[in-house]
C-alpha cells in the first residue's frame, strides 16, 4: 500500500483523502480505514462499553464509513481534533444571540430525511456564526438527524456530531458529508428497474381494457358490532371520503342493525396475521387516464395472490414489545403487532426487502449508504402507519397504525425520493468545514480532548417525550444495527427509567459538554419539554456541570424569534438556554477570594458582561431577566454552591451592595460601560421594560407585593384584593398558601403615624395627590394620608427584617425536622430553602436529604434552587463516604 500524509487534506471529498492521509484510490481508502476501525473495537474493547449498539463487530464496521462515520464510538476523533481543531482560545462573543432566527423548513438536506425532532440548519447556521469564527469547532452530541453539522460545514466551521442511536448517526453521515449522489441514483434506478420486472405486477390493475399503475391503495380495519356481531370495515361506514381523504364520522349506524356506533364501540378484529383488514379503494393512473375508485374482481385477485408468495429475501424480525412505552402509546398489543416486519403489508414487505436486498450486494460503502439513505427515507409513508388523510406519513413521536391506511406504490415513492437525494447533495458546500460522525453516548466524549470545542448547540431528549430506542427499532432493524438503550436518556417507567436516572445521565452529559469545551465559550441549549421538573433539572444539570446561565430566551418556530422576556422557571415550550463556560483566570480568581464579598462581585462582574445590554423588538424593549436582582442572587449563590464555597453575602446584603456598585435602569443592573449604551437604545422607545411577575409560591409572591408596594404604598384593605387575585390556579401543588398578614410582617414595613413619612411614601402621595404637593413630612395631613401603609424598607431596615424572617423561617424549619411520619403533606417552600441553605452552610448534609426524603418528588424536582442543594449534598455525601 502507498500512502502519504497530506495535512492540508479538507477530510470531506470523497476521493482518496482522509484525515490528512492520501492514498491511491478510495478503494485503498476505505479498506484501510475499515480494517483500523475493526482493529481499534477489538484491542480497545469498544464492543464491551454499555453504548456499543447492538450487533456484531463484521455488522458496525459494515454499516460504517470510517473515519468520518462510525456506527459505533468513533475512534478516530482524536485525529479529526487534532487536525480540525483550533487553537485560538478567544471566544467570538461574549454575549449570548438576541436578533432574529430564521426557520427554513425548505432546506433540501433538511427535508429529504425525516426523523423524530430537529431543528431546520438556517436556525442552527445564525448561532454558529455568532458565537464562533470560520475554522472552529461545533459540537452537537444529541444530534438527531445531524443539522448541526449540516449548519456548521455551510458556514465554514468543523464540526463532530453524536448520537446514541444508529439510525440518526446514519442520518447525519448522509446529511454531512458529499456522498455519491449519482452513482447511488443510478444503483437505485437499477434496482428499481430490476425489482418492477420481477414485482411489478403488485402495483397493477385493470379498468375495463385498460391496464394501469396503481399509485396507492386505502386499506380499512375490519371491526364488529356490539349489538348484532355483524363484521364490516372502518371505511366507507365510519369515515366521510372527500376523494382523497376520509373524515371519521362521529357516529353512524351499523350496516346491519342500525345501532348507533361510534369508534370507541365497535371491536376490532384481530387473526393469527394480526390486523384483519380489507381493501377500500384504488388511485392508479395519471392525467386523463387517473381513476380513483372502489376495488374491484382485478384487485382482490391480485391480493390473493400476494398471499401465496413467499417473501425470499432477509426481513428483519426483531420483536416490539408490547408493554413498552411506544407500544402501549399505538396499542399494538391489541392491533396484533408483534415485530417490526408487521409495519409493511405484505405488498410493500416483498417490494422493499427486494429492493434492499439487491442494494447491500453493492461493495462501495458510500454508494450502498446513500441508495439505503433513500429507501429508509420514504419507510414511513409506504408503511402501515400512513394515514388516508391527504398528505404527511405516521404521526411523529410514536408507533400509531391508523385505521384507515394508505399502501403507496414503492417504486413511484422511490423515483421521487432519489430527485431529493440529487436535490440534497447539490445543496451542499463543494468544500466547507469537515465533519465527523459517531455514535455513541453524550456521556462518554472521551475522544474529545479537554477544552478543544469552540461551541456547543444541543437539542437533547427531554423527559419522556419520545422513547427514541423504541421509535429507532424499525429502521435499525434493518440496519442490523440497534440502539443500546442502557444510556439512553429518558424518562420510561416502563422500563423502570425514572426522573432520577434521566437526571443522572443529562448531569453526565452536561459535564462531558463542559469538559470539552473551552473557558469562555457557549452552548445553546434547545429545549422543548413542559413540565417545569424536567426544566429545573436541566437549568441545574447545566449548573452542576459549571456553566452559567446568561439568558433564557423563547424559540418561536413560526417566526422564530428568541425573546429575552422569559422567567427562569416558568414553564414554556421551545426555549433557548444560553450558557457559558466560565474563565479559568476568572474563576480562579473568584474561588480565591471567594470566602471574602470580593470574590461576590468578582462573579458578577464576569456575569454581567455576558449578559445582553438590550433587547429591543417590534413592541419596544424587552425586560432581560438575568439583570434583575433576584436572579444575579440566584446565579451567584449556585456558582458558590458548586464551588463547595460559603456565600459569603446575604440576600439583603448582595442587594444592597449591588445598588451600591452598579448602575440600576429599569430594575436592571449594569456595569459602569454599559448603562451609556442602554440609555442610548432606551432613549428610543416611550415605555420602560416591564417585568412580568407570575405569583406560584411564597417567593414570588413576596417579589409581587414588593414590585406592587414600590409603586403604590397602600393599606391592608388596599392591597388584599389585589393580592388575593394573584392567588390562582397556577399555585404550586404543596406548597402552603401564605397568609397576606405574615408576608407583609415578615418582608415590609408599616407607617404608624408617629414620625415623620417616609420618603417611599412621601413620594408616592405627593406625586398622586394634588393638595399634598409641597408638605413637608411631618405634615398632620401628610401624615393622615399615610398611616397604615405598608411600604418597600430602605436597605439598612430591609437588613434587620431578612435576619428576623430567616430565623422564624429555621424555626419552623426545626419543627418539620421533628415532624413525625414519612411524609410532609403541605409546607412552606421558603422554610425549605431557608432551612437547606443553612444546613449546606454547616455542611449537614443529612439533614438536606432527610427531609428531601419527606416532601413529594415533585415537589423537589420543580423547585430549582431545592433541587441544587439536594444533588449536591448527595456529591458531597458520596464523596465523604
Amino acid at each position: 500500500m502507498n500512502r502519504h500524509l497530506n495535512l492540508e487534506s479538507d477530510g470531506q471529498n470523497n476521493g482518496s483523502e482522509a484525515l490528512g492521509e492520501v492514498f491511491e484510490s478510495r478503494e485503498e481508502r476505505d479498506r484501510y480505514f475499515r480494517n483500523k476501525l475493526k482493529e481499534s473495537i477489538e484491542k480497545s474493547g469498544l464492543d464491551s462499553r454499555d453504548d456499543f449498539p447492538k450487533a456484531s463487530v463484521n455488522e458496525v464496521v459494515g454499516l460504517s464509513n470510517p473515519p468520518f462515520y462510525t456506527a459505533c464510538p468513533n475512534p478516530f476523533l482524536p485525529e479529526f481534533v487534532k487536525i480540525f481543531g483550533n487553537a485560538n482560545d478567544t471566544p467570538a462573543s461574549s454575549q449570548p444571540y438576541i436578533g432574529d432566527l430564521v426557520a427554513d423548513s425548505r432546506h433540501p438536506v433538511y427535508s429529504y430525511h425525516p426523523y423524530h425532532t430537529k431543528v431546520p440548519p438556517a436556525v442552527i447556521k445564525t448561532l454558529i456564526e455568532h458565537y464562533t469564527r470560520p475554522g472552529d469547532l461545533v459540537l452537537d452530541a444529541f444530534s438527531g438527524s445531524g443539522m448541526t453539522g449540516v449548519a456548521a460545514r455551510e458556514c465554514g466551521r468543523n464540526a463532530i456530531v453524536v448520537d446514541l442511536a444508529p439510525i440518526a448517526g446514519f442520518i447525519s453521515a448522509i446529511a454531512t458529508q458529499n456522498n455519491p449522489g449519482y452513482e447511488a441514483a443510478e444503483l437505485l434506478q437499477n434496482a428499481i428497474e430490476s425489482s418492477k420486472s420481477e414485482f411489478g405486477w403488485l402495483y397493477k390493475t385493470r379498468t375495463g381494457h385498460r391496464e394501469l399503475e396503481v399509485n396507492y391503495f386505502v386499506w380499512s380495519d375490519l371491526f364488529t358490532c356490539p349489538e348484532c356481531v355483524f363484521e364490516f370495515p372502518f371505511f366507507p361506514h365510519g369515515v366521510i371520503h372527500h376523494g382523497n381523504k376520509v373524515e371519521t364520522r362521529k357516529s353512524f349506524p351499523c350496516p346491519s342493525c342500525g345501532a348507533d356506533l361510534n369508534v370507541r364501540k365497535i371491536e376490532r378484529i384481530l387473526t393469527s396475521s394480526g390486523k384483519k383488514k380489507s381493501l377500500a379503494w384504488v388511485n392508479a393512473g395519471s392525467g386523463r387516464n387517473r381513476i380513483s375508485r372502489e376495488p374491484n374482481n382485478y384487485d382482490l385477485d391480485v391480493i390473493s395472490r400476494i398471499e401465496s408468495l413467499d417473501v425470499s429475501v432477509w426481513v428483519p424480525s426483531d420483536a416490539i414489545d408490547p408493554d413498552g412505552y411506544s407500544a402501549k402509546l399505538a396499542q399494538l398489543g391489541d392491533k396484533g403487532i408483534t415485530d417490526v416486519s408487521r409495519f409493511l403489508s405484505k405488498r410493500n414487505t416483498i417490494v422493499f426487502a427486494d429492493l434492499w436486498s439487491r442494494i447491500v450486494e453493492c461493495d462501495d460503502v458510500a454508494i450502498r449508504n446513500t441508495a439505503l439513505s433513500c429507501l429508509t427515507s420514504i419507510f414511513t409513508v409506504i408503511s402501515e402507519r400512513q394515514g388516508y388523510f391527504g398528505g404527511g406519513g405516521g404521526m411523529s413521536g410514536n408507533l400509531y397504525m391508523p385505521i384507515v391506511r394508505m399502501e403507496k406504490n414503492i417504486y413511484d415513492s422511490l423515483e421521487r425520493k432519489v430527485k431529493k437525494l440529487l436535490q440534497a447533495e447539490a445543496a451542499k458546500p463543494i468544500s466547507g468545514g469537515a465533519c465527523i460522525v459517531g455514535t455513541q453516548s453524550a456521556t462518554r466524549l472521551d475522544g474529545i480532548p479537554d477544552a478543544s470545542v469552540d461551541y456547543i448547540y444541543t437539542d437533547p431528549p427531554f423527559g419522556a417525550n419520545i422513547i427514541y430506542s423504541e421509535m429507532n427499532l424499525i429502521l435499525e432493524g434493518w440496519l442490523r444495527v440497534r440502539t443500546s438503550s442502557a444510556d439512553e436518556a429518558v424518562i420510561d417507567e416502563t422500563k423502570s427509567k425514572l426522573f432520577d436516572d434521566y437526571g443522572r445521565l443529562m448531569r453526565k452529559a452536561f459535564q462531558e459538554y463542559f469538559r470539552v469545551l473551552k473557558p469562555g465559550h457557549w452552548i445553546s441549549v434547545e429545549f422543548h419539554n413542559t413540565k417545569a421538573s424536567v426544566w429545573n433539572l436541566i437549568q441545574t444539570s447545566l449548573s452542576e456541570a459549571g456553566f452559567v446561565v446568561a439568558q433564557v430566551g423563547k424559540l418561536d418556530k413560526g417566526s422564530t424569534t428568541i425573546l429575552a422576556d422569559i422567567r427562569p422557571g416558568a414553564v414554556v415550550q421551545d426555549l433557548i438556554i444560553s450558557a457559558y463556560k466560565p474563565d479559568r483566570a476568572v474563576e480562579q480568581a473568584i474561588t480565591e477570594s471567594a470566602s471574602k464579598p470580593e470574590g461576590v462581585w468578582q462573579f458578577v462582574d464576569q456575569h454581567l458582561k455576558h449578559i445582553p445590554i438590550v433587547n429591543p423588538n417590534s413592541d419596544g424593549l424587552i425586560f432581560i431577566a438575568e439583570r434583575s436582582a433576584r436572579i444575579l442572587y440566584d446565579r451567584m449563590v449556585a456558582w458558590f454552591i458548586r464551588q463547595s464555597i460559603m456565600v459569603p453575602l446575604s440576600a439583603q446584603e448582595f442587594f444592597e451592595g449591588l445598588s451600591e456598585r452598579y448602575a440600576e435602569r429599569d430594575e436592571m443592573y449594569f456595569l459602569p460601560g454599559e448603562v451609556q449604551e442602554y440609555e442610548r437604545v432606551r432613549a428610543k422607545y416611550v415605555s420602560r421594560p416591564q417585568q412580568e411577575l407570575f405569583v406560584s409560591d411564597e417567593k414570588s409572591a413576596i417579589d409581587w407585593l414588593a414590585a406592587f408596594l414600590k409603586k403604590k404604598p397602600s393599606t391592608y384593605r388596599e392591597i388584599h384584593p389585589e393580592f388575593v387575585s394573584q392567588l390562582g390556579a397556577g399555585w404550586r401543588k404543596h406548597e402552603e398558601k401564605p397568609e397576606l398578614n405574615d408576608l407583609l410582617q415578615d418582608n415590609f414595613l408599616n407607617y404608624q403615624g408617629a414620625s415623620g413619612v417616609p420618603s417611599q411614601i412621601h413620594a408616592y402621595l405627593s406625586s398622586n395627590y394634588k393638595e399634598l404637593r409641597g408638605l413637608e413630612k411631618d405634615d398632620a395631613r401628610l401624615k393622615a394620608k399615610a398611616k397604615d401603609r405598608w411600604y418597600v424598607p430602605d436597605p439598612s431596615k430591609a437588613k434587620d427584617l431578612e435576619q428576623k424572617r430567616e430565623r422564624s423561617l429555621l424555626k419552623e424549619f426545626e419543627g418539620y425536622k421533628s415532624a413525625p411520619g414519612r411524609r410532609l403533606k403541605e409546607f412552606r417552600l421558603e422554610v425549605l430553602r431557608a432551612g437547606f441553605k443553612t444546613a449546606w452552610a454547616g455542611k449537614d448534609y443529612k439533614t438536606i436529604i432527610g427531609i428531601a426524603q419527606k416532601i413529594p418528588d415533585e415537589a423537589l424536582q420543580e423547585d430549582e434552587k431545592l433541587l441544587l442543594w439536594y444533588d449536591q449534598a448527595l456529591t458531597r455525601m458520596e464523596a465523604d463516604a
